[in-house]
Parts: structure tokens; C-alpha cells; sequence
């Protein structure tokens, strides 16, 4: 390991996540790649199976399906739990399902859903596992459920309750699984 290009390099991590194998992917700003210790994924570009800046990177427990943010690209895409590329969803843009630098994911480990942080937005925006649009909430503001920045998004794994950090906010707000919001914690 080290700093630079070249297999199992890395310039400028950004995410990571284990599989259930134990295996840890990584995602590089700089390289705009998907590393897993032992392989690593296509390069930067727009085709299926490559990267602009991914952002962030979760892991269905069950299925091992992995999930990657591809920010640049305005996109999520999806693997085996092989890296073999299976699928994609969205485009730049403010409409349902389209982003606006999407900056986190996570999956939801007993429904499976996929929820964004849509930044550009000031939103979250839920799909199925596949992609299927489901719902969205948040807007611009500082009111409760409202964001200025949102940038990470994490799920409890005990209450299945969804946390969006806002940097400007410098709060932590929790929401049920269907985007109501429950309390916020941190500056407000």
C-alpha cells in the first residue's frame, strides 16, 4: 500500500466498508477508482463499471451487492459481491431521481432500500435496491428536517432510524425510515 496510482495505491481515500467476507473496499477521490484489497475496479470514466469521483460506498450484508456512489457522474452503481458490474441509476439534475453532487449512500439492511444525500438539492432521496425511485425529503433551510449541506448519511443498525449529517448546520438529524423527521442532535 501507499500514496500513488498503481494497484492497491491510493491518493486521496475518501470511503470505505467491509463485505460480510471481510473484505474491504475503499473509494479514491483523486484516482476515481473502487479498490478491494485484493482487485482493483475500473478506472475513471463515464462508461458502466467506471468512476468520477466516487464518494461513497455501502454493502448489502445479505446479498453482498455493493453499492457505489459516483458522484462525478451524477450516479449510483451496483456490483456482484464479485465487483462484476450490474446496474445504474441517475442522471444530473434536480427532478426525482436525478442528483445534484450527491455527496453519501447507504443501504438499509432489512428493507434493502438505498437512500443518496442529494446536496446540491438539500435532500435524501430513497430507492429500491434496483433503483426504483421511492421518495425524498428535506429542502433548504435550518428548520428541522431542512439542510444547508448535507454530506453523509448513515443508518442504525439497531432502530433502522437514518442520520443525515449538514456541515453548515454542524447537526446530526435522524428521520424514520420513510424521511419523518424525529430530532436533531448538535449545533441547530
Amino acid at each position: 500500500l501507499g500514496s500513488g496510482t498503481g494497484d492497491g495505491q491510493s491518493q486521496d481515500l475518501y470511503g470505505m466498508e467491509f463485505d460480510s467476507s471481510g473484505n474491504l473496499f475503499t473509494t479514491d477521490l483523486t484516482t476515481e477508482r473502487v479498490t478491494k484489497l485484493t482487485a482493483t475496479a475500473p478506472v475513471s470514466g463515464t462508461g458502466n463499471g467506471e468512476f468520477s469521483s466516487p464518494e461513497s460506498i455501502d454493502i448489502k450484508s445479505s446479498s453482498g451487492r455493493i453499492y457505489v456512489l459516483d458522484s462525478g457522474n451524477s450516479r449510483v452503481q451496483y456490483f456482484t459481491s464479485a465487483g462484476a458490474y450490474e446496474g445504474q441509476w441517475g442522471s444530473a439534475g434536480a427532478d426525482d431521481g436525478e442528483f445534484t453532487t450527491p455527496t453519501g449512500l447507504a443501504v438499509h439492511q432489512t428493507t434493502g432500500d438505498v437512500y443518496v444525500v442529494d446536496a446540491g438539492n438539500d435532500r435524501v432521496q430513497q430507492f429500491s435496491a434496483t433503483g426504483t425511485f421511492t421518495s425524498k425529503w428535506g429542502t433548504t433551510g435550518t428548520g428541522n428536517g431542512q439542510f444547508t449541506d448535507p454530506v453523509a448519511i448513515a443508518i442504525n443498525p439497531v432502530t433502522g432510524t437514518i442520520h443525515v449529517t449538514d456541515t453548515t448546520l454542524d447537526n446530526v438529524q435522524e428521520f424514520t425510515t420513510a424521511g419523518a423527521f424525529i430530532r436533531s442532535f448538535g449545533n441547530s
